[in-house]
């Protein structure tokens, strides 16, 4: 059976839970259909980098590269920034 791990954060805690079985499909955050791809969207440059990752559908996805998408808001947000250093 495959095993899966996922890190979360409970009660300001940060733990790894790993789980047996398969992993649960993503459900895009907009419209719920199943969401293969997340938002690749850089929330705070930094030692890690985190990133959005919302789960999104192929509907709802914005390609913004060969392995980078983004979602409906932070396609925007990265259009008027680049508007706005021209």
């Amino acid at each position: 059976m495959p095993r899966w791990c996922e890190e979360r954060e409970i009660n300001g805690h940060r733990m790894i839970l790993c789980h047996s079985g398969p992993r649960p499909q993503a459900k895009c955050y907009i419209c719920g259909r199943p969401a293969p791809y997340l938002c690749d969207y850089v929330l705070e440059f930094g030692l890690e980098n985190p990133t959005c990752d919302r789960p999104l559908c192929n509907e709802h996805r914005v390609k913004k590269g060969k392995d980078t998408d983004y979602c409906p808001e932070h396609e925007e947000l990265s259009r008027q920034r680049s508007e706005a250093e021209r």
